[in-house]
């Protein structure tokens, strides 16, 4: 088979235990533990996972990997992006956009639930000792 050529991502230290045993052999990855870090250690990186907090560091990192030809991220906006600069780089953007629409879905359904059926009640009537002898919410 023969050798693949080498690949630089650098990504966040806090995803490295959930990571590192799954990339393959031809990506080298830099770790980074915060701005600082991150800043120094975008320009060479091909991929680019530079998740933060902050958002202003999170933009300099990016617009400081020059070489960078795919940037991920979990956020759902893009909106913080320095989106001129990734466009004329032809950088490939993958976000969390859905990631959690499952996870939404379910919730606004537990919550129609919880009204349709006065779960309400239910509680107040364990904080009152209450024993009901028939569940709220029937029709």
């Amino acid at each position: 088979m023969p050798a693949t050529v080498p690949v630089t991502a650098t990504l966040p230290a806090t995803l490295r235990p959930h990571l590192q045993e799954r990339l393959p052999d031809w990506l080298q990855v830099r770790w980074f533990e915060g701005k600082a870090e991150a800043l120094a250690l975008a320009p060479g990186a091909q991929i680019g996972w530079f998740d933060m907090f902050d958002k202003p560091a999170m933009s300099a990192a990016i617009t400081a990997a020059t070489d960078m030809r795919w940037l991920n991220s979990l956020y759902a906006g893009v909106d913080s992006f320095p989106l001129q600069a990734l466009q004329q780089r032809g950088v490939i953007v993958t976000n969390g956009a859905g990631i959690n629409a499952i996870t939404i879905a379910e919730y606004v359904v537990m919550g129609m639930l919880t009204i349709a059926k006065g779960y309400r009640e239910v509680v107040h009537a364990q904080q009152r000792k209450d024993w009901l002898q028939d569940a709220p919410g029937r029709v």
